[in-house]
């Protein structure tokens, strides 16, 4: 599934997002968020959690060392959250890990405001095709944006690719500030 997050917001200093998830399956793709040039996934790679930010000129990973794998079929809860050039992640409401993501990212939008695929990686980016989808449940969370929580309206995306033709009709989600 397929979101759009659209957040036309300035002087963005603090965002996260939220959701969770429960699988069996030791490897695949929980979210992955496109908003050019920067490019955030979490995974899961052997039942570990693992966030890659990808921001263009480096690659900045979390590998939360968490009490056990998150594929024991049990719900497991995620935050990834940014405040100022700081990116954190919580796994069942606990502090894990958090990194610095140094340049000017400090205000650029890194959760919120661009394409966000639930359970798999974008199919367009040949770099991650290696990457397995989610094979599990999920429930959508919340995005909060300089600490308002965002209301989620869905809206009719149309997906390009090959079955173009067929005008397959993919949700969206477009973030407006309560």
């Amino acid at each position: 599934v397929m979101y759009k997050i659209d957040s036309p917001l300035t002087g963005v200093t603090t965002e996260s997002i939220e959701l969770s998830f429960r699988t069996a399956q030791p490897d695949g793709v929980i979210f992955y968020i496109r908003n050019t040039p920067i490019v955030t996934y979490f995974e899961l790679a052997r039942g570990q959690p693992v966030v890659v930010v990808d921001t263009g000129y480096k690659n900045i990973y979390l590998r939360p060392a968490t009490n056990g794998p998150l594929n024991d079929n049990q719900w497991h809860e995620v935050k990834l959250h940014r405040d100022g050039n700081t990116i954190s992640i919580n796994i069942d409401s606990q502090h894990y890990d958090a990194k610095e993501l140094g340049g000017g990212s400090g205000n650029q939008q890194i959760l919120t405001g661009g394409y966000v695929y639930l359970g798999l990686a974008d199919p367009n980016n040949i770099n991650l095709s290696d990457k397995r989808t989610f094979v599990g449940e999920m429930v959508r969370g919340k995005v909060t944006i300089n600490n308002i929580q965002q209301k989620v309206v869905q809206q009719p995306y149309y997906w390009p690719s090959q079955q173009q033709q067929q005008q397959s009709l993919q949700p969206t989600f477009t973030t407006n500030q309560t």
